[in-house]
């Protein structure tokens, strides 16, 4: 037996009261002395043992009355289902949609459990349904027959969502309830990654206050040993292909649970060629080191993974042709479905035309030797002829004289990044003009930059810090890239570097052993910055191993406008826009259309449509339709969204290490509890009626 309202428990010592004047009345007795007992008449003891036991009745009556009052009001319940009793109640109903929940019949038992708690209500009761991914989010209602239709259409969802975020508009919610007793229940499979977040706040019952009472219990639904495995990933190695540096894919697989899993991975590739836009499919699987992929190959592999392991399968064979390549990664024979595929898509480009502008021939000398080794056609500019020359033809372009540039020239090159096309900027002694950033539209903070030299000292400085995470720099995990020494370079005051340290953290790709930013990054144009020189009286990079791969990495990403990007459903995918094009139609395809187009109603793109919006900026499409994984593509951006690896570990939060912390769990909500407030109240009522029924007699 447990209680809703504990607070109200300490009001029953006033069931006592009556017990109290009793004992008081019969200390305060008195003794009258009689003259005589001639004159008193003789009366049958039956009378008074009546008297007695009436007495005691009232006694037992009136407590009984008093207690059963109050005992109302602290809302006792049992933890076994009773068919006895309803009450009016303001209850939301917080249920798990991530896609953990579609193991077994989890999200079956889950819908069960939510009818249960409807048909538990009395008549006047109100409820709310939340999900934990947010598509559903309904007001209080009392007719609870709709909300039962709308849960039994749900389905389990794609996303990852975690319960902190329903749980916070459950609260906000109940502010907004029409009844004092108040009551959440979060159904879910007591995943760990979802269930964690509101621990604390269960514990502490921060939620809830003496004025705002809320009761709140967790139904468990989840498997008691869930075993899953699913693809966490699929990367290409290296992750820059060209038709002179071939590529092998790399699927990663990770087993959730403490037993052998024995799967089929299999790999299917679909290659579209740039010239001849023909679509081939293909099934491919490791089977030996430099196979080539032919149309006849169909490939599939067996693995095997230990408990808790994290395995990566490298498909030897190399990819090189130029074309578009979409990848669809699946394993079979495994319990939870969602997470049994990964999707991935990249493009390996013909000749990359690039532009090089310079003052003098020697800034770009070592920069041109790099990229000639590979598929660049490079084109080199002095200075003084950019003005008549046409930049719509490159797809990058690097600047190793900006110091020489005019406004106008800011603007043309500001214009071409507008485009989705790339620009590198190698800064020298006398760029300390700002109109160059605003013409480029900068977000990247250069307030208090000054050059820095210590050329002709013993001293030096390195590459410190690097940010493996970002695609350029991956490669550099194994490489040192400290052996460089730069003698001249540009730095940012510290007033400026601190006052935006968050900001600047995920804007530089690589540090000074000084801790100043070395190659900054544009956080909304593919512009990058480096605060040195490429010539001898600034460094020694040039001569080292990593210069080649530096910068034909550096350029490969500002050159490519299809960089493959990991989107998890329900990410909103940035696009830039296009303004030059003929026709403002935008074409879309998703997972389950495979085309269609939107037509904005203004020039503007103001008004595009209910899954596509304008950017605060008005330099963006922002798609937020992502709750499929799948291909997708708008325009000629293709790309691809997954679901969230992490969700498929299914390990649950321990229920003993709940109950310690004083959390309310339970399986089946029919099992919950039974209030009794209500057979309080009439049992109160019930001796309050024996009272008079005894008086009266």
């Amino acid at each position: 037996m447990g209680f809703l309202s504990p607070g109200f428990l300490w009001l029953l010592f006033l069931a006592g009261v009556p017990i109290v004047i009793h004992l008081i009345q019969r200390i305060r007795l008195k003794k009258i002395p009689f003259s005589s007992l001639f004159f008193l008449s003789e009366t049958k003891r039956e009378k008074f043992t009546w008297l007695q036991l009436k007495e005691i009745l009232l006694l037992i009556f009136r407590t009984a009355f008093i207690f059963f009052l109050l005992l109302s009001l602290a809302r006792p319940y049992f933890k076994k289902y009773l068919a006895i009793g309803k009450y009016d109640v303001s209850r939301i109903v917080i249920l798990d949609d991530s896609y953990s929940m579609a193991y077994g019949n989890n999200f079956s038992q889950a819908k069960l459990q939510v009818t249960k708690l409807f048909s538990d209500l009395s008549h006047n009761s109100e409820v709310a349904v939340i999900t934990s991914t947010g598509n559903v989010v309904t007001n209080f209602i009392t007719k609870k027959a709709l909300l039962e239709k709308m849960v039994d259409t749900l389905s389990v969802s794609y996303h990852a969502n975690t319960i902190e975020e329903a749980f916070q508009r459950a609260i906000d919610l109940l502010s907004k309830a029409s009844f004092a007793q108040k009551e959440i229940f979060i159904i879910t499979d007591l995943q760990k990654r979802a269930i964690e977040p509101i621990l604390p706040l269960l514990a502490s019952k921060q939620f809830s206050n003496e004025q705002t009472k809320i009761n709140c219990w967790i139904i468990d639904v989840g498997s008691q040993s869930p075993i899953n495995a699913g693809i966490s990933e699929i990367f290409l190695n290296p992750n820059f292909p060209t038709p002179d540096l071939p590529v092998r894919v790399n699927v990663r697989l990770k087993n959730y649970s403490d037993k052998i899993i024995n799967l089929v991975l299999q790999c299917y590739i679909e290659f579209t060629d740039f010239d001849s836009t023909l679509s081939l499919m293909k099934d491919m699987k490791s089977k030996g080191v430099g196979d080539e992929i032919t149309e006849d190959k169909n490939f599939r592999t067996e693995v095997s993974l230990k408990p808790n392991e994290d395995k990566t399968i490298t498909f030897d064979t190399e990819i090189k042709k130029s074309g578009r390549y979409q990848i669809r990664a699946t394993i079979s024979q495994d319990s939870l479905p969602v997470d049994n595929q990964y999707y991935y898509t990249f493009e390996i480009p013909q000749k990359i035309p690039i532009l090089l502008i310079y003052k003098n021939r020697l800034d770009i000398n070592y920069v041109e030797k790099a990229l000639s080794q590979s598929n660049f056609e490079i084109t080199e500019l002095d200075v003084k002829s950019l003005p008549k020359h046409n930049l719509n033809r490159y797809h990058a372009i690097g600047i190793f004289s900006p110091s020489q540039l005019s406004y106008a020239d800011w603007e043309r090159l500001g214009y071409f990044v507008q485009q989705g096309k790339g620009l590198f900027i190698a800064l020298d002694d006398n760029i300390k003009e700002p109109k160059w950033y605003q013409a480029l539209n900068l977000g990247v903070d250069l307030g208090g930059l000054g050059v820095t030299s210590i050329l002709g000292q013993s001293g030096f400085i390195t590459i410190g810090k690097i940010d493996y995470s970002h695609p350029i720099m991956e490669i550099f995990r194994e490489v040192d890239l400290g052996l460089a020494k730069f003698f001249r370079f540009w730095e940012l005051s510290d007033a400026t570097d601190k006052s935006n340290f968050e900001i600047r953290q995920k804007q530089t790709l690589a540090y000074f052993s000084t801790g100043k930013p070395f190659l900054l990054e544009d956080p909304n144009q593919r512009i990058i910055i480096a605060l040195s020189s490429f010539d001898t009286q600034s460094t020694d990079l040039m001569f080292k191993t990593t210069f080649l791969p530096l910068v034909h990495r550096i350029f490969t990403y500002l050159a490519l406008s299809n960089i493959p990007e990991r989107y998890r459903v329900g990410d909103v995918v940035r696009m830039r826009i296009d303004k030059s094009a003929q026709s403002p139609t935008i074409k879309i395809k998703t997972p389950v259309v495979k085309n269609y187009e939107i037509i904005p109603k203004e020039k503007d793109y103001a008004g595009v449509s209910p899954i596509l919006k304008l950017s605060d900026d008005h330099q963006f499409i922002e798609f937020a339709n992502t709750s499929l994984p799948g291909f997708y593509q708008i325009q000629d951006h293709f790309f691809c969204v997954n679901v969230e690896p992490s969700e498929g570990n299914l390990l649950k939060v321990p229920e003993a290490s709940l109950k310690n912390q004083g959390i309310s769990v339970v399986k089946d909500v029919t099992a919950q509890f039974t209030d009794l407030s209500r057979p309080s109240i009439y049992l109160a009522l019930a001796f309050l009626i024996l009272e008079m029924v005894i008086l009266c007699i």
